[in-house]
């Protein structure tokens, strides 16, 4: 219930909402063969779903890994990436 309790002001400011279906969950378990967690593999899956770019986080076991479909980086390598673009 705290879990729920935090993240409910994050679906409030959302601007997009991913649903389940039957390919995020293969995508996730192949994610998962990656050595990721359940989670992680679900978030990046809907991240890939969505047509994200990137997957931005803190968590080092994840920016580590090259998974296709989509870039998983921390938030500091991404401000950068996006400077040498302007």
């Amino acid at each position: 219930m705290e879990k729920r309790s935090l993240i409910a002001p994050w679906k409030e400011i959302a601007s997009d909402f991913c649903s389940p279906s039957e390919i995020i969950l293969l995508n996730g378990k192949e994610i998962m063969k990656l050595g990721l967690k359940n989670e992680d593999a679900l978030h990046i899956a809907c991240a890939i779903e969505k047509q994200c770019d990137y997957f931005i986080t803190t968590d080092s076991k994840l920016t580590h890994k090259s998974i296709e479909g989509i870039t998983v980086i921390n938030p500091i390598d991404f401000i950068r990436q996006m400077d040498d673009l302007l």
